[in-house]
């Protein structure tokens, strides 16, 4: 017998043998039922006072109505204060003076002539019935709950995984996997956007293109283990230096590229050369001196995206021209 819901029968009226005859009825009931009663309307109303609070729940009140004086005072009173409670309304060897009044109470459950036990014990079983399936359907639906719960916890779990992973798949989409710093990708979609914010608010843009001088040679002599922890060195000079409205990058092989909004060409180039002194005077293990060589234009009327790279480009083949280990600009 299962105690998670309650229905209290109580029976109002003063035929003894029906108590028993409840309790049989109910003995079978997957549920736990409580049974008591009451002898007269009066003992009725001060029981349903004293544990009105058990009556919020399921109940059922049997009324053996054989008092033709009292009829209708206690069903009026259960009416209006325990609106949620069922009733059964059973009659001795007549039915009910307001028995048709009584069947368009949606609070009665049923009519029964108590001489009627078939009667009786169908009508009540019926409800036990009800009761039992509606005690199912809440058990179902709170299975279900559950269920749902638990499913929704775990989509929000598997979203907040799928979230962190599409957010470190698109790191991993835009950083240079040696370097740890902006890859070509990265690097153009910050270029293409500065270029176009520039040139619709006539704003001041630079760029910057680099290339490690002879690093082929690093490369042969020492190693590519060697010229890897160059260029990782390098990147982390570059990105230690910027401000934070700059940004840096690996262009491709011992080539960086750095973008410069909001600076012109004389602050690009100082900031070209600040960088080249600076990898100039660091020590690499094992090859000791690293030079640099830095091609610097801003952006002018007319430009295009190509155009800026061209100069930038142009501009680093003449640093290297001339000697490398040096910054070359072109306006």
């Amino acid at each position: 017998m299962s105690s998670k819901i309650d229905l209290t029968i109580l029976y109002i009226g003063n035929n003894e043998l029906f108590v028993p005859k409840i309790k049989s009825l109910v003995s079978q009931s997957r549920f736990s039922i409580k049974i008591e009663s009451a002898n007269s309307n009066d003992d009725a109303i001060d029981h349903l006072n004293e544990i009105h609070s058990e009556y919020k729940s399921k109940a059922l009140c049997l009324f053996n109505l054989n008092s033709p004086e009292n009829e209708g005072i206690i069903l009026q009173y259960v009416n209006s204060q325990y609106p949620s409670c069922k009733n059964m309304v059973v009659y001795e060897h007549k039915p009910w003076v307001n028995s048709i009044e009584l069947l368009t109470n949606r609070s009665i459950f049923g009519m029964i002539d108590s001489q009627n036990n078939s009667q009786f014990e169908l009508v009540l079983l019926n409800y036990l019935a009800e009761i039992d399936s509606s005690n199912e359907l809440y058990l179902q639906n709170s299975n279900l709950k559950q269920k749902l719960k638990s499913l929704q916890q775990q989509l929000s779990q598997r979203t907040t995984e799928l979230l962190k992973k599409n957010i470190a798949l698109e790191s991993l989409s835009i950083t240079d996997k040696l370097t740890q710093i902006n890859n070509r990708l990265k690097l153009d979609e910050h270029f293409s956007f500065n270029f176009e914010y520039c040139k619709r608010y006539n704003a001041d843009f630079s760029i910057i293109l680099l290339d490690i001088d002879f690093f082929k040679q690093v490369n042969d002599s020492f190693g590519h283990q060697i010229g890897d922890e160059i260029l990782i060195k390098i990147a982390s000079i570059l990105t230690s230096n910027l401000r934070q409205t700059d940004m840096a990058g690996r262009w491709g092989g011992e080539e960086f590229f750095i973008l410069c909004p909001s600076s012109n060409l004389n602050q690009a180039s100082q900031l070209a050369e600040k960088l080249r002194n600076l990898v100039t005077n660091s020590n690499f293990d094992k090859v000791g001196q690293i030079t640099i060589s830095f091609g610097v234009t801003s952006f002018k009327k007319g430009d295009s995206e190509k155009s800026m790279l061209q100069r930038a480009d142009k501009a680093l083949y003449s640093a290297k021209e001339k000697g490398r280990n040096r910054v070359e600009e072109l306006a």
